[in-house]
C-alpha cells in the first residue's frame, strides 16, 4: 500500500512539475500577487487564494477564494465597487496570470459590476470593466460612448474588427475567403475609425500597422483572384517580387484529422 501511495504521490508531483514548467509564468504571477496582498486590509483571503493556487492547490484555493467573496459582499457597496475595480484592473494587467479571478470570484465581481452600471449609468467605469471581465461587448460600447479615449474599451472594440477579419481570411492558407471582402474592408474601415480616439502614439501606430497588414493581405488577394492561376495563394505571394505582394504574410497552419 505504501508504494503504491508513493505512486500516486510522485505522480501528482510530477504533473505539478510539468504544470509549473509549461506555465511558469503563471505561477510565478500568482506568488507573487499573493506576496503584494498579504498585508492589504480586507485582502487576507484573496492573498490565500493567490499562494495555495501557485502550489496547485485547489480545494483549499477555492474555499480561501469563496471566503474572500463572502467578506467582498458583507462590505458596504462603494467598497465592494472599488474592490471589483481593483481586481479587475489587476487582472487587466496581469492578462497571463489567467488563474488570478477563479470562476466564482469572476461571477461575483460581474455581479457588482452589473449592479453599478445599473446605478450609474452614465459612468463609464463599471461599463469598461464589465466589458473586459466578461467580454461583453455591448458594455465596452457604452463605456466607449461615455468615454470615448478610455483604451479598454477602444481595445475590445479595436479587437473585435480585427477579429472578424481574421475569421475571414484564416483559410487562405487553403485560398479560400469567407464570407464577403467588402465586409472585411468595412470592418477594417471601422477599426481605423477607432484609432483617432487612442492618444497613446505607440499604440496607435501598432494598431494602425495591424490595419494596414490586413490591408495589403486583401488587396494581394484581390490581385490574386483577378486572373486565373493555378498556384496556392500562399505560394504565389511567395513568388511576387516588390509591392504589396511581395510583403510576407501570417497564413494558419490547418490540419485535418480523419
Amino acid at each position: 500500500m505504501q508504494a503504491s501511495s508513493h505512486s500516486r504521490s510522485t505522480d501528482r508531483d510530477d504533473r505539478v512539475s510539468n504544470m509549473r514548467y509549461w506555465n511558469q509564468s503563471n505561477f510565478e504571477g500568482l506568488k507573487s500577487i499573493g506576496e503584494q496582498y498579504a498585508d492589504r486590509s480586507g485582502f487576507a483571503a484573496f492573498s490565500r487564494y493567490c499562494l495555495l493556487a501557485e502550489k496547485g492547490l485547489r480545494k483549499p484555493a477555492l474555499a480561501a477564494a469563496r471566503e474572500f467573496i463572502t467578506g467582498m459582499e458583507a462590505r458596504p457597496v462603494t467598497q465592494q465597487r472599488a474592490c471589483a475595480e481593483e481586481l479587475t484592473a489587476l487582472s487587466y494587467r496581469h492578462a497571463e496570470v489567467h488563474r488570478l479571478l477563479p470562476h466564482p470570484l469572476r461571477m461575483s465581481l460581474k455581479a457588482i459590476l452589473q449592479q453599478w452600471t445599473d446605478a450609474e449609468p452614465d459612468n463609464p467605469i463599471p461599463w469598461k470593466w464589465l466589458g473586459y471581465l466578461v467580454m461583453d461587448l455591448e458594455a465596452s460600447r457604452r463605456a466607449h460612448e461615455l468615454d470615448p479615449g478610455d483604451e479598454i474599451s477602444l481595445g475590445a472594440l479595436f479587437g473585435e474588427q480585427l477579429n472578424q477579419v481574421d475569421f475571414q481570411t484564416h483559410h487562405l492558407c487553403e485560398s479560400c475567403f469567407l464570407g464577403e471582402e467588402s465586409e472585411a474592408e468595412q470592418a477594417l474601415d471601422r477599426a481605423e475609425s477607432l484609432l483617432a480616439y487612442l492618444e497613446n502614439e505607440d499604440k496607435r501606430a501598432a494598431c494602425r500597422r495591424e490595419v494596414d497588414y490586413f490591408r495589403d493581405l486583401l488587396a494581394a488577394w484581390r490581385d490574386y483572384t483577378s486572373t486565373e492561376r493555378e498556384e496556392t495563394f500562399p505560394r504565389w505571394c511567395e513568388k511576387q517580387e516588390g509591392g504589396k505582394q511581395g510583403k510576407s504574410f501570417r497564413f494558419w497552419s490547418i490540419h485535418y484529422y480523419r
